[in-house]
């Protein structure tokens, strides 16, 4: 068995990476009110270039599930053994709870240190929310499992919550998906498609858990694809998502995937594959961790007239971005991966 798929790695990279974008115009542009296309233009740097990431970027929250479906096919259903609950768990716990705990610690501190700003950010205005029930819910990581208000503490974080429960449906699955492979796979995707097609069977995260059992078909369907003629309609496919007045992330996801998987086929210098390893074991800490950070520049740009509109400046663009991925590398190898062997090591 493969043990990775290097250019999956990239492509998370590359997935945070848009949402980073997409929370840069939110988060900083559209802080104090909405700003027309025609002024982002003027206010965000790169924006002429970067106009799709900027707007369209969030769409790496649903590339992230298409992922993960991919990933956890690739390492749970090649297994020879079954992998038992005990397991399964625990390592999601180690890889997933630090860092959450430690965004809400960081958060938690801000309200120590200016209450105010954070009742700025956190009101029924904004549908966001920042108390004791909200903190219980993301604790024990269910804040989007629908006994939410709305957005709290690390907003980000809800897709985290969300794909948790993924998780939960997918391990109930792992046996009979291993028993009859890729026609379950395909038969779950299409019965999840019927879900998201039909309003009345539609529900919230219904395209979400779509995406991830697409992701779990791609892979289980990976020595089927290869070949230039795969490459070429899944590049065609991946055009097409793009074509029309609505962009089609269900085309989209599967195609970059499959992109993905034959890619990685070309990628032999270890060099390289250092790279995409290191950018991917990023993605996580950027995901979680960018939120936190924005925070410091807002707070900083409500204290001291030279912050003011610090986000349209090139140069903090760039200082923001290098940060952001030099803060994430620091939290995986000094914070996550040492926690992560330690849980594993202690209840494994």
């Amino acid at each position: 068995m493969k043990k990775k798929y290097y250019t999956i790695e990239l492509l998370r990279f590359f997935s945070s990476l848009g949402v980073i974008f997409f929370h840069y115009k939110a988060g900083f542009a559209w802080n104090k009110g909405f700003v027309s296309n025609e002024n982002l233009t003027n206010t965000l740097p790169l924006y002429e270039y970067l106009n799709i990431l900027y707007n369209y970027g969030f769409y790496g929250v649903q590339f992230f599930f298409a992922i993960s479906g991919f990933v956890f096919s690739h390492i749970y259903l090649n297994k020879n053994r079954l992998i038992s609950s005990k397991e399964f768990f625990i390592n999601r716990f180690a890889r997933l709870y630090p860092l959450h705990f430690a965004t809400l610690v960081i958060l938690i501190f801000y309200k120590f240190i200016d209450p105010d700003f954070i009742n700025q950010n956190f009101n029924l205005v904004k549908g966001t929310y920042f108390d004791f029930y909200h903190f219980f819910l993301n604790i024990f990581f269910i804040h989007s499992w629908g006994f939410e208000k709305g957005w709290s503490f690390n907003p980000p974080s809800w897709s985290i919550s969300v794909e948790i429960g993924v998780y939960i449906i997918f391990f109930l699955f792992i046996s009979f998906l291993k028993t009859y492979k890729i026609k379950l796979s395909l038969a779950i995707v299409v019965l999840l498609f019927i879900f998201y097609k039909i309003p009345s069977l539609h529900f919230k995260y219904s395209e979400f858990i779509l995406l991830f059992f697409i992701g779990v078909a791609v892979n289980q369907l990976k020595e089927k694809i290869k070949g230039n003629t795969v490459l070429i309609l899944s590049v065609i496919f991946l055009c097409i998502s793009f074509y029309g007045r609505n962009f089609k992330i269900l085309l989209f996801c599967p195609s970059l995937l499959i992109i993905g998987v034959i890619m990685d086929n070309y990628v032999n210098n270890s060099n390289v594959k250092n790279l995409f390893s290191f950018l991917g074991n990023t993605t996580y800490s950027l995901y979680l961790l960018h939120y936190p950070f924005m925070f410091i520049f807002l707070w900083l740009e409500t204290r001291y007239i030279f912050f003011k509109d610090f986000y349209q400046n090139y140069f903090f663009f760039l200082f923001y971005l290098s940060s952001l991925v030099a803060i994430s590398a620091s939290s995986f190898y000094f914070f996550e991966r040492p926690f992560n062997q330690k849980i594993r090591a202690k209840f494994l």
